[in-house]
């Protein structure tokens, strides 16, 4: 599904009226940049990186992430 998704253009992503919640790892394949550039892009985001953390480990981190999320959600 990763390599056949073309994406959404800049404007999609600009015209989510949604707060938006992005994780990563710091050790994720997506980069900190493109993250990044998500984060300017969405109108209304907060970013989070997780230490020493993979993609595939941010759902494991649920210590972290349910102390991350509770406040977004607030």
């Amino acid at each position: 599904m990763v390599h056949d998704f073309a994406g959404w253009t800049a404007d999609e992503i600009r015209s989510i009226a949604a707060p938006t919640f992005l994780v990563i790892g710091d050790r994720d394949f997506v980069r900190l940049d493109h993250a990044a550039e998500m984060l300017d892009l969405f109108p209304d985001c907060r970013l989070a990186v997780l230490p020493a953390t993979r993609h595939t480990e941010v759902m494991q981190r649920s210590d972290a992430l349910r102390a991350l999320v509770a406040p977004f959600l607030r």
